[in-house]
């Protein structure tokens, strides 16, 4: 499990109280930002619509999660300018945080209760359980806490699956791409291929901001080729030099075993 969610020792010591105005909140890595997150705010927006709450969009920027430049390309302020130009998110406030915990924390920073989930099956559980047990009232009483409709045979769009080369290739020929089989990897991995067209229909955005995205993950992913590989020289040479250690001692005792003998 990433740090999206949080560290029992990261826990502040004190919470912002509770809040009258309620909120509905979306969490997510969005790295980048696809369309199947997209299906997400538009479900995040309608809940927000009917329940009179304020939809409120958490982008996780982990301290650890967001050094790996080819699984977290895009930095936070990135994501949110690439959300904000796609016109699919207007009327969200958006936040970046380093955890789920800490993205609940903000929002009642900003005046408003954390009332509401949209997320996928797989997270909405975790989601609710942080809220039950940290987000109470003034005396430590129990709140409501729900999960958006629409999203329950969902799985969470951050997700990384195995994303097929062959889809890939017939998504770059004008063939769409069904939004369950959209994840950050396959964004990735189009962007590694320079498939263009394709990594369009993964965002579900317009070509024009779609290749200034892509442009940007290409370069970090270039520059997470290249430190990935000098992680992994420092680590080769390390052994060597930890083998090259052991050598030279087992040739010292060795030499000294002999050198009894010959006396």
């Amino acid at each position: 499990m990433d740090d999206i969610f949080f560290f029992e020792q990261d826990l502040f010591e004190e919470l912002p109280p509770q809040q009258s105005a309620k909120a509905v909140v979306m969490i997510g890595r969005l790295n980048p930002p696809t369309a199947g997150h997209y299906t997400v705010i538009n479900a995040l927006k309608k809940f927000a619509r009917e329940n009179n709450v304020t939809p409120f969009l958490i982008v996780i920027e982990g301290p650890e999660t967001s050094k790996d430049l080819l699984k977290n390309p895009l930095s936070g302020d990135d994501r949110i300018k690439i959300i904000t130009a796609s016109g699919k998110a207007n009327g969200v406030k958006m936040l970046i945080a380093s955890n789920a915990m800490a993205g609940f924390e903000a929002v009642r920073a900003a005046g408003y209760e954390p009332y509401a989930i949209a997320a996928g099956s797989d997270r909405a559980a975790k989601y609710i359980e942080l809220l039950d047990k940290y987000f109470t009232g003034p005396n430590g009483e129990k709140l409501k806490h729900v999960v958006a409709d629409g999203l329950a045979d969902r799985e969470d769009p951050d997700a990384d699956g195995t994303p097929s080369e062959e889809i890939l290739a017939l998504a770059e020929q004008g063939e769409d791409i069904p939004v369950f089989m959209i994840s950050g990897s396959m964004a990735r991995l189009a962007v590694k291929l320079g498939y263009k067209k394709a990594f369009a229909k993964i965002l579900g955005v317009k070509q024009e901001l779609a290749d200034w995205v892509f442009k940007k993950v290409e370069r970090s992913l270039h520059l997470g080729a290249e430190q990935a590989a000098k992680a992994e020289a420092e680590v080769a040479a390390k052994a060597a030099e930890k083998e090259r250690i052991k050598a030279e001692k087992e040739a010292a005792k060795a030499a000294a075993k002999a050198a009894k003998k010959v006396k």
